[in-house]
């Protein structure tokens, strides 16, 4: 019986279990230990059959007798209710389920201790329920520390290795992280495989889970068979009625439905249901699912009759087995505004939409508080597609309904921008209670991440050198798992500011300003025939607040169109040598297309708020040109903002200063440096085309140094060879930063001219981007090689700092992420603390540069805020005969803060 068992031979293994029970009963009575064992034998085979109606009683039974035996608290109790948690659990009856499971995991580490087996397998179990719960945040930890009990005491290559490993993968599938997914099944698979043979029905969820991966990532010829060859194994296994059967079934409905073959899927989906309804019940989680799924099919088929019935029964079943928040709800309620709005019901598809966006938003912020910076992006890009028919049902359908309008509103501040905010409230949290493991966490990664700086812009020695390419991976795994440490410790001390509603913008927007939300989304296509007819082509929308009233907005058009322009322009206006009038005239239509529809919604304002999106990061909107052929920096104040959210924060006092402001300026770049190509004008750039990483003196940046020193008594002033990466690292809280050196941001990797880098650069664009140091060209710098890269910058702490100024050139620029800005210089500098910055979007002349800042810091002095007086001193260079083409002064924006600075600050008294 036991070898049918282990093989999967349930079925064979039934009757000798009876007949096992029948003759212990006999020859012990019907309340001995040897008859509780098998009542659980008999019991569990059943579940494995999914015949639950004569496994549960089995396993009370099984429970009773022992608990009789034993006594309540006794260890050989706990096998009974880790029985009844995994039936109760497999039937949904989650709440059920808990209470076992937790009473279990108290007895054993009270008998057994944190380490033992058992407490992984408990570990694990708990783990599984909470993931069938959707508290994805709530299931990692437990997962994890089983998989560690399990490799520990059972080895890496044991069948319960395999389970924690295909469990995990699962999870990290539900919370959106596929890179991590497939290696952790595959290693899976070997182990299931190799133990218990190609033909066993745990090989066959193991396949079954890599075919939903597959389906997921469009391979959907490789996941029809992986569904197949699982569903020959149950087949052979269970039979046709059984659960794990009706599992595949919906799979490879799933398979042909995304491929737009919806005559082949529905009687798979039809199938799958009645399976799961003789077995479950009509109230069941699987029975729930698999009437969503049959939704989308009859939209996609045009039956909206019955999708709206299919989901409304899913809808009433999900909320009565699994909850009101549960994330399976959200997607139920999105499919219905969906059907919905297919009626022409839009009013009755709007609460729907706004119900499931909220309760999607309570399962995302749990997983926001956790993780690393790349997994938080990966939980964000899974929540997406409410975000976007939100965006879509105002836009597209609603476009009158204010109501409509304040929920795209709503959900654009809610979500652009979310990582950053979140890393940057954990590195607040952390620097306001530092202790000393908090300290050594963010050395930690200091290090670690100054290594792999270190290590890419060093290269390997061929592109094959395979042992580069393991140290930078353990590096970028350390980092992560720092990150995630981190994340933790911060969670407890952190402010969450997830859900900002308009209601708590509003009132932080001057007066005589208006915020400017630009959002780029997908517009989702309400009658689709198939999936692949869901969505349409990204597009630019742009809302407009005011400090009361009602949002306005616009539709800007086609984002491939606008991110052409942007870039163009972007291109063009950082050419010193570019035509005047060339640049006005594109100036001048980019301005038509983005700002002209915008314009008529702003009123008498003189200052905006920009939050641009996507491309539009990139856009020098100061340069534009207006119908009356004016600059748009000659009608506006302008600043620079993440995300409409960040006004809340800024409402917040400040911290104060921790030590004098600092410029750091003309580094010592070392003597083997080859000059820059200097022009026919005898001008330089504070460059960021950098070939070899190699770069020349700027002279207009010491006598930006002198000016500024004059300029700030207080501040602390270094050059030349004292100007090292070492130095900045140290900094604690400055109330101003100034860097006037080299910048650079690498688009192209592939000027590096260095062996194996280009992998590890395109996974992570914030090593792409940074700031030239004392040392840079010998790669010494006070103990660090002189590239600070924006991934290091990161690390600084700048909290109390009120302005970073990097006078340098492509310091605004980075990787774009729609909904999340720009990765370089600018985000790492927000999340080290800097509460305001001002930046360069192209290359910069060092000459003007060193003009315009002395000019902007006696603006701040005069009093002006900080946009207003980088403005103020760009339209003096405008008038000017020598400067008053764009390059010279369009380069520079201000984000964050814009408001004056202290008098103390500026001058230290």
């Amino acid at each position: 019986m036991k070898i049918l068992n282990e093989a999967g031979r349930y079925q064979e293994a039934l009757e000798p279990a009876k007949v096992a029970l029948a003759l212990r009963e006999r020859t012990f009575g019907l309340e001995h230990r040897e008859v509780a064992s098998s009542l659980s034998t008999l019991g569990n085979l059943h579940r494995q059959l999914g015949s639950y109606r004569q496994a549960e009683p089995l396993l009370k039974q099984a429970l009773a007798i022992r608990e009789k035996l034993f006594g309540r608290e006794h260890l050989d109790v706990t096998p009974s209710l880790n029985d009844l948690g995994v039936i109760y659990m497999t039937q949904g009856k989650y709440a059920l389920a808990e209470p076992f499971f937790q009473r279990t995991l108290e007895i054993r580490q009270k008998r057994l201790g944190a380490e033992h087996p058992d407490i992984g397998r408990t570990l694990n179990n708990l783990g599984v329920l909470y993931w069938r719960q959707g508290k994805f945040a709530q299931a990692e930890p437990l997962y994890l520390r089983s998989l560690a009990i399990a490799e520990k005491f059972d080895g890496p290559e044991h069948i319960y290795t395999a389970q924690r490993l295909d469990n995990l993968a699962l999870l990290y599938y539900n919370r959106g992280s596929l890179r991590l997914v497939e290696p952790l099944h595959q290693r899976a698979l070997k182990i299931f495989e190799r133990s218990l043979g190609p033909d066993h029905p745990t090989v066959a969820t193991n396949l079954n889970n890599q075919a939903i991966f597959h389906t997921a990532v469009g391979d959907y010829g490789r996941a029809e068979q992986l569904h197949r060859r699982a569903l020959a194994i149950r087949l052979k296994a269970f039979g046709r009625e059984h659960p794990l059967v009706a599992s595949s079934l919906s799979g490879l409905a799933d398979v042909y439905k995304k491929q737009g073959e919806l005559a082949k899927a529905e009687p798979f989906y039809r199938d799958a249901l009645a399976i799961r309804e003789q077995i479950f019940g009509a109230e069941h989680p699987d029975v729930g699912t698999t009437l969503t799924w049959y939704a989308e099919l009859s939209l996609y088929q045009g039956n909206y009759t019955l999708a709206e019935s299919s989901i409304r029964r899913a809808l009433s079943l999900q909320e009565k087995v699994v909850g009101l928040e549960h994330s399976d709800v959200a997607d139920t309620l999105t499919v219905l505004a969906q059907v919905l709005v297919a009626q022409n019901r839009h009013a009755e598809a709007l609460p729907v939409l706004e119900r499931a966006i909220r309760v999607q938003e309570r399962n995302l912020a749990p997983l926001m508080s956790i993780g690393s910076e790349l997994e938080k992006q990966e939980f964000l890009g899974n929540a997406g597609d409410a975000n976007d028919q939100a965006l879509s049902l105002h836009l597209q359908a609603l476009a009158g309904n204010a109501e409509a309008a304040r929920l795209a509103v709503a959900v654009t501040l809610q979500r652009k921008g979310r990582v950053l905010d979140v890393l940057s409230e954990d590195r607040s949290a952390l620097r306001r209670r530092l202790d000393p493991q908090d300290q050594q966490l963010l050395d930690q990664l200091t290090e670690v991440r100054s290594q792999l700086a270190a290590l890419v812009f060093k290269g390997a020695s061929t592109d094959a050198d395979e042992s580069y390419k393991e140290v930078v991976a353990r590096l970028q795994s350390d980092a992560e798992q720092l990150e995630k440490s981190l994340a933790e410790r911060s969670a407890a001390f952190r402010f969450s500011r997830a859900a900002v509603p308009i209601e708590a913008v509003q009132p932080q927007i001057p007066a005589d300003a208006a915020l400017v939300e630009m959002v780029r989304y997908r517009p989702r296509n309400f009658t689709p025939k198939s999936p692949a007819e869901e969505w349409g082509k990204p597009r630019y929308a742009a809302y407009v607040l005011r400090t009361q009233g009602d949002p306005q907005w616009v539709d800007l058009g086609e984002a491939e169109a606008l991110d052409k322009l942007a870039m163009l322009l972007g291109d063009l206006v950082g050419r010193q040598s570019a035509d005047a009038l060339l640049v006005r005239r594109l100036a001048r239509t980019v301005d038509e297309r983005i700002i002209g529809p915008i314009r008529s919604r702003l009123g008498g304002i003189k200052h905006l708020l920009l939050s641009p999106d996507g491309q539009l990061h990139t856009l020098p909107f100061g340069v534009l040109i207006d119908e009356q052929g004016r600059y748009l920096i000659e009608n506006y104040t302008i600043s620079y903002l993440n995300t409409g959210r960040e006004l809340v924060r800024l409402q917040e006092r400040a911290t104060g200063a921790r030590e004098a402001p600092l410029v750091m300026a003309a580094p010592d770049y070392g003597r083997s440096a080859a000059a820059l190509p200097v022009s026919a004008t005898g001008a330089t750039t504070r460059s960021g085309d950098l070939g070899e990483l190699q770069v020349g003196s700027l002279p207009g940046s010491l006598q930006e140094a002198k000016a500024l020193a004059a300029l700030l008594p207080g501040a602390r002033t270094l050059t030349d060879a004292a100007a090292t990466e070492n130095a900045l690292k140290q900094v604690q809280g400055p109330g101003i930063l100034h860097l006037a050196t080299h910048g650079f941001f690498l688009s192209d990797i592939s000027i590096l001219g260095r062996k194996g880098t280009s992998a590890v650069l395109l996974e992570n664009p914030m090593l792409r981007s940074g700031l030239a140091l004392a040392g840079f060209n010998r790669r010494e710098s006070g103990g660090e090689d002189g590239v600070l890269t924006a991934l290091e910058a990161a690390n600084l702490d700048l909290q109390g700092t009120q302005l970073v100024v990097l006078s340098a050139c492509d310091t605004g620029l980075g990787q774009i992420y729609s909904g999340e800005g720009v990765y370089g210089l600018r985000r790492a500098f927000a999340i080290a603390g800097a509460r305001s910055q001002v930046l360069s979007m192209w290359r910069v002349d060092d000459q003007s540069t060193q003009q315009l800042m002395a000019g902007f810091y006696r603006n701040l002095l005069a009093g002006r805020g900080r946009s207003e007086a980088l403005r103020q001193e760009q339209l003096k260079m405008l008038g000017s005969k020598r400067y008053q083409h764009p390059y010279y002064w369009g380069a520079f924006i201000a984000s964050g803060d814009w408001r004056p600075l202290g008098k103390t600050l500026l001058t230290g008294r």
